[in-house]
């Protein structure tokens, strides 16, 4: 689907159903990201790995800090895997579905030895 196909639909729902608060409770655990608007002010490799399959998992990492996991299939062994911290948008903001983020921490992951039945 065209991205202008996908924003029409967006704004059209935002018309009909108004400003929707942040709400943490709803967000939490495991999401499959379908498609997304980055800003000309993006990362490039936040452009480049949009089209590929992603996962946004909203969860507490190993310090106990509220990220969002992105997890990107770059290729079927290969994945890109970064906690992002956000945080969550004042209620009297104008744009109440936008998160703030920075990233805490990216790595690259290769799977080898699968085949032979190796386990990390």
């Amino acid at each position: 689907m065209a991205d202008s196909t996908v924003e029409s639909l967006v704004c059209r729902i935002e018309e009909a159903t108004g400003p929707t608060p942040f709400d943490e409770r709803k967000i939490w655990g495991d999401w499959q990201l379908c498609w997304q608007k980055n800003s000309r002010e993006a990362a490039a490799s936040q452009k480049a790995l949009a089209p590929l399959p992603q996962y946004s998992n909203f969860m507490l990492d190993e310090s106990g800090v509220k990220v969002f996991r992105n997890i990107v299939a770059l290729t079927k062994r290969l994945r890109v895997v970064a906690d992002v911290e956000y945080t969550a948008p004042e209620a009297d903001c104008g744009t109440p579905g936008r998160l703030g983020s920075v990233i805490r921490r990216a790595t690259l992951e290769l799977r080898v030895g699968q085949r032979w039945g190796w386990r990390p």
